[in-house]
């Protein structure tokens, strides 16, 4: 019912498709916090796990195809439920009230369905709810998709002004291939703990190929001479710009 709800563009893409998966990710963590603060633990301790997280493996869009919440827009998410559920907590013991609070809290709350059989209504009444729920949550999906699609350019208008690439040239390489030779310059006054690259491989306007290069830590002002090997492939030209940079203390 959601994909026909969509329209036939949406349907088609994979980002559309994946931020269904992002948004139920996001719902499961929001159970997840007041399953937490019922059964005795700390729900803070979720926002701990996606700071880690963030500080392991960064927050770039590309990872995990669009299909998970960023790690740390999932952090400042856990905070937020974590925050909201933190009353029903007692620390290292149950919820004596956990039935009652699982029915109605202050994260969500749950209407019982209807007992009238189809000849009675229940049937109208449940195709009902399923199309306003398919509706909603396909709503939510392009919402979400929107919502990442922003942060993307974000993040590469951001990182753009914090990795650059001069003196760029096409060269025979040592090993008998060819390469892609520069200088790469950390302006910004902070080390570069992570960072991804586009290399794209490019016939006029249309990109041939894209590969995202995983790019070494660099200190504070840090300009150093670089090589990148190049697929023996057809192409009239080849480009490289960062698409996400996170520096240090992020």
């Amino acid at each position: 019912m959601q994909k026909s709800i969509a329209s036939k563009g949406l349907k088609k893409q994979k980002t559309f498709d994946a931020s269904f998966t992002a948004n139920q990710e996001d719902e499961a963590d929001k159970y997840s916090a007041i399953y937490m603060a019922l059964a005795g633990y700390d729900p803070l301790a979720g926002v701990v796990v996606w700071k880690r997280m963030h500080q392991a493996v960064g927050s770039y869009t590309g990872n995990m195809l669009f299909d998970h919440p960023l790690n740390d827009d999932r952090a400042k998410n856990m905070a937020k439920y974590a925050s909201a559920v933190r009353q029903y907590y007692k620390p290292d013991s149950i919820n004596p009230d956990h039935e009652k609070i699982l029915v109605n809290n202050s994260l969500f709350s749950y209407t019982e369905p209807s007992t009238a059989k189809a000849g009675e209504g229940g049937g109208i009444a449940a195709l009902f709810g399923a199309v306003t729920n398919a509706y909603s949550e396909v709503a939510a999906a392009k919402a979400e998709q929107r919502k990442r699609q922003i942060k993307q350019m974000e993040q590469e208008r951001i990182a753009a002004q914090r990795l650059r690439f001069d003196r760029l040239q096409i060269a025979n390489a040592n090993d008998g291939g060819r390469g892609l030779f520069g200088v790469v310059v950390n302006p910004s006054g902070k080390a570069i703990t992570q960072a991804i690259v586009a290399l794209e491989y490019l016939n006029g306007q249309t990109v041939l190929l894209k590969d995202e290069i995983k790019w070494p830590a660099m200190q504070a002002y840090e300009q150093k001479e670089f090589g990148i090997p190049l697929k023996p492939i057809q192409y009239s030209s080849v480009s490289v710009r960062p698409v996400y940079v996170q520096l240090e203390g992020e």
